[in-house]
């Protein structure tokens, strides 16, 4: 009896040195935190033993910034970050890559990026209220462009409960090469609205955002094939489906207020030109117009343009740039001058900072409040 005891030792006593080293080898490493945030200190992290380089692409800085490589993981560290909203992704020896740490991922246009919020005042928005809006996609039939189109709906907390209850309407166009989604991801627009209204600072309220762009049936992310042909040939075929199709097809689905008080349109870029052009060419239709990050060039005519907007009324006039926006500031400061030089009413609102979401979300937060205060005039 006491032969196979030893037998089966002296087996267990071969066999536990390479079970240990087994499990050893497949253990599972340590969680790393990335980003990992206190204060206004980020911490970024990048596991990559064998990457000889890694660098983050980040919103805050104008070039990518290098890694530490610390015992295989690489670290960089950023102290005094403002309060807000900021993207970023690694390039590890020259590739573009996602931080696997970090679930808060959000397309940035053109790709994917990921984020982080620094507490602060002006962030205070960007993050989830109590009380949240609802999100959806719609596709409207558009003649004019000969396709199926997609858009973007905010409608806010409550919506759904009395059906009795109209709301004003905010139309959103963003900047050439953006989407239909611009608004929602980098502009946290959803959000944004969110904590405005549950702190009785905004006036609820729907909020549409269609993509401009006339050869795209919808974002990228779709996959859909882009539209080429005579009718998306005209520079001018958005803003007219914009005021034929778009604006009666909200009008015709949402409980949306039929006043020209009670609808406002914010464009970025070329979306604010069309946005000024269609305040001037339709004086009907809105009364809160709100140009972003673009302006005006002496055409000639400027005067008379601006003029009938002026004659036909108008509640407010709300354009923003960022300082050191080489292609839009001087167009802003001219379509400024002109808005003075006819005593039209209006804020011209300028912040340090550059042509991006960073300028454009606190834009938003600064001119949502004053929209449709007084659209039951």
């Amino acid at each position: 009896m006491k032969r196979p005891i030893l037998l089966l030792a002296t087996l267990l006593a071969a066999i536990l040195p390479i079970s240990a080293q087994e499990f050893t080898n497949f253990r599972i490493p340590e969680r790393i935190v990335s980003p990992e945030t206190a204060g206004d200190t980020v911490i970024l992290r990048f596991a990559g033993e064998y990457v000889s380089d890694v660098r983050v692409d980040g919103s805050w800085a104008q070039a990518p910034v290098p890694m530490t490589k610390r015992e295989g993981v690489w670290e960089l560290r950023l102290v005094g970050l403002q309060g807000d909203f900021y993207t970023y992704r690694f390039i590890a020896d020259g590739v573009p890559s996602l931080d696997p740490s970090n679930r808060n991922v959000q397309y940035h246009g053109t790709d994917y990026r990921n984020f982080f919020i620094v507490d602060g005042p002006r962030s205070q928005g960007y993050v989830q209220a109590s009380h949240r809006g609802e999100v959806s996609f719609v596709w409207y039939d558009s003649k004019l462009m000969g396709t199926n189109r997609r858009m973007a709906v905010y409608t806010p907390y409550g919506y759904g409960r009395d059906k009795r209850q109209q709301y004003p309407v905010l139309y959103l166009l963003h900047d050439e090469g953006d989407n239909e989604e611009a608004w929602l991801t980098m502009g946290r627009i959803a959000q944004v609205l969110d904590r405005l209204i549950e702190t009785g600072r905004a006036v609820p309220m729907i909020a549409v955002m269609p993509n401009c762009d006339p050869v795209m049936q919808a974002a990228p992310t779709l996959g859909l094939p882009e539209v080429h042909n005579s009718r998306t040939a005209s520079s001018s075929v958005f803003m007219s489906s914009f005021v034929n199709e778009i604006i009666p097809f909200v009008q015709a689905n949402y409980r949306a207020i039929p006043r020209k008080s009670a609808r406002a349109a914010c464009g970025i870029g070329a979306g604010g030109t069309v946005v000024i052009n269609t305040a001037i060419m339709y004086t009907n239709l809105f009364d809160f117009v709100l140009p972003l990050s673009c302006g005006v060039e002496d055409n000639g005519h400027l005067v008379d343009d601006f003029l009938r907007i002026k004659k036909a009324g108008i509640k407010l006039f709300w354009t923003g740039c960022g300082t050191s926006d080489q292609v839009a500031y001087a167009p802003s400061q001219t379509l400024h001058e002109t808005l003075s030089y006819i005593h039209l009413d209006h804020t011209f609102y300028v912040m340090t900072g550059g042509r991006d979401w960073s300028c454009w979300r606190q834009f938003l937060n600064n001119f949502a409040p004053m929209i449709f205060k007084y659209y039951t005039d």
